[in-house]
């Protein structure tokens, strides 16, 4: 019985190890998936899921975090270039797939009542 209590503490750290190595896998998935501009596409495969992965084992996990404004960052790169060249059903989708990644996200909302109002 007295190695009991070695084993039960033991255990939190081998499942801290498991929660590391899984982060780092998925955070090295997600740089792969943002190289190859695979933002929130395809489905199984993309940088916004392995960030999320991420951070539903560490929340506040600050590259991941990080790894997410990026992914909106690129999309209101696309949604610039898109609305000088006219090409406004990108706009929208790019518009929608970045407010999938940061809802909640200043800039998008700046970028939504702009394309509100010029369509008004």
């Amino acid at each position: 019985m007295a190695n009991l209590p070695a084993k039960e503490s033991a255990q939190p750290l081998a499942d801290d190890l498991i929660d590391k190595s899984v982060i780092k896998l998925h955070l090295n998935a997600a740089e792969k998936a943002m190289r190859a501009s695979r933002f929130t596409t395809p489905a199984k495969d993309n940088a916004f899921k392995h960030y999320q992965m991420v951070l539903a084992i560490d929340a506040h996990n600050d590259i991941a975090q990080a790894g997410l404004r990026r992914i909106v960052d690129r999309y209101i790169q696309f949604i610039a270039k898109a609305r000088l060249e006219g090409r406004m059903a990108d706009v929208q989708l790019y518009l929608d797939r970045a407010e999938s990644v940061l809802p909640d996200d200043v800039r998008l909302e700046k970028i939504r009542l702009e394309l509100e109002t010029a369509a008004h």
